[in-house]
């Protein structure tokens, strides 16, 4: 079985990690992707030391989750003949990859009014913070600030009156990478029928935007302040704490109530709500929903998650777990599936890292080739270019090229 993108050549200049991101779900569908980095290696392989993971070639979980399936070459971009070396590869390039700052590429060379006059076929995807116009356009652009925190998630999650939340490592980082790697397939796609490349560009602000689009059109016709748990926007759209302190997140849409509340009140353990005007139609429940949250709450507390799965499992009411990590890494829905995966470091450690989420049933899985080393396959890569074995030797005497 081949892949998805077999032949379809990439060339990675990414840091961190929301275009490694792209590019990684670009290897995973077959594509050969090499990836440029500085002589010393790129930051994002420091990133462990913050996450409180090992850092290094032996066993770095941070880098490998969104750089395996690769090949290594490291450059002295601001050399020309490591700029030369780009355009080499450009040639027999399908797509360019970069979430530098523009300002960044264009002084070397590389933005897209320069390189698409040159290589029409070339796809150029662009990631950055807040888009290329508009007064933040050269400011730089993390998950962190850009999307958790300009994009509204910070502040609008958690308990009225609490600080904003913490951030969540690559949270927004993932999906914002993941959306450019589908434009890039549509781009892809549309050089088949033109014959010309495109530019294909995604900000991780817009990526928060959109990912918060309900909230964000909500917001034209109400205040939208945080809701607490105790008073929600439904009482049957909410968690709740068990007996053993576990949790559980209840789903009842508005159209599912009425019909069914004598049973949803037996289910919930609360058969005293059954004729009690305050709760017994929607709209009267909304009136009351911190009262009846409250209700909800004491019968919760009476028994274990284990026995509130037995009793909701037989009702018409969606539920789910409220997990942590831990518990994700233990989930045998998340194992039956390859949602995670196994890998085994060079050093022989093992860990479980999550896959990319797209699955297909007529191609061949990811390659499960490790993250590379820093100018792993630059020897290699130089000589599918037209590179002699002096040439390249003399690249990594001048410290032009690292050669392994």
């Amino acid at each position: 079985m081949k892949r998805l993108m077999d032949g379809v050549r990439v060339v990675d200049l990414s840091v961190f990690a929301a275009g490694a991101v792209c590019t990684r779900i670009l290897a995973d569908w077959g594509a050969d992707v090499v990836k440029i980095e500085p002589l010393q290696g790129e930051t994002y392989r420091w990133f462990g030391l913050m996450m409180g993971t090992p850092v290094g070639e032996d066993e770095d979980p941070m880098f490998e989750i969104d750089n395996a399936n690769k090949r290594g070459l490291a450059l002295d971009l601001k050399r020309p003949e490591g700029r030369e070396i780009m355009h080499r590869l450009f040639e027999k390039a399908d797509v360019f990859v970069s979430n530098y700052r523009y300002d960044a590429v264009t002084r070397l060379g590389f933005s897209y009014e320069e390189l698409t006059p040159k290589y029409p076929r070339l796809v150029y995807g662009y990631l950055n913070g807040f888009g290329r116009k508009g007064p933040a356009a050269d400011k730089p652009g993390y998950d962190f600030s850009a999307y958790w925190g300009r994009g509204g998630i910070m502040i609008e999650l958690g308990e009225p009156e609490a600080p904003p939340l913490s951030a969540l490592g690559g949270f927004g980082d993932h999906p914002t990478g993941t959306f450019l790697a589908g434009g890039i397939a549509a781009a892809l796609y549309a050089r088949e029928k033109t014959g010309r490349g495109d530019m294909v560009e995604v900000a991780l602000y817009h990526a928060a935007i959109w990912n918060m689009s309900l909230n964000i059109a909500a917001s034209h016709y109400w205040e939208n302040p945080r809701k607490s748990r105790k008073d929600p926007l439904n009482p049957l759209v909410n968690s709740y704490q068990c007996k053993d302190g576990k949790w559980i997140i209840l789903i009842s849409t508005p159209q599912d109530h009425e019909p069914n509340w004598d049973q949803t009140c037996k289910t919930l353990g609360i058969p005293e709500c059954i004729g009690d005007k305050r709760f017994n139609t929607f709209n009267a429940m909304m009136e009351n929903k911190a009262l009846f949250t409250s209700i909800i709450e004491d019968s919760f507390r009476r028994k274990t998650r284990d026995e509130w799965d037995r009793i909701l499992e037989r009702s018409h009411l969606v539920f789910e777990h409220v997990q942590n990590f831990h518990d994700i890494n233990s989930d045998e829905q998340a194992h039956a599936n390859g949602f995670l995966k196994e890998v085994t470091f060079r050093n022989g450690n093992k860990a479980l890292l999550a896959t990319s989420p797209a699955k297909f049933t007529n191609a061949a899985p990811p390659p499960g080739r490790l993250a590379p080393k820093v100018g792993e396959h630059s020897k290699e890569v130089l000589a599918e270019i037209g590179y002699s074995p002096q040439e390249i030797e003399a690249f990594g005497e001048k410290k032009i090229v690292r050669i392994r």
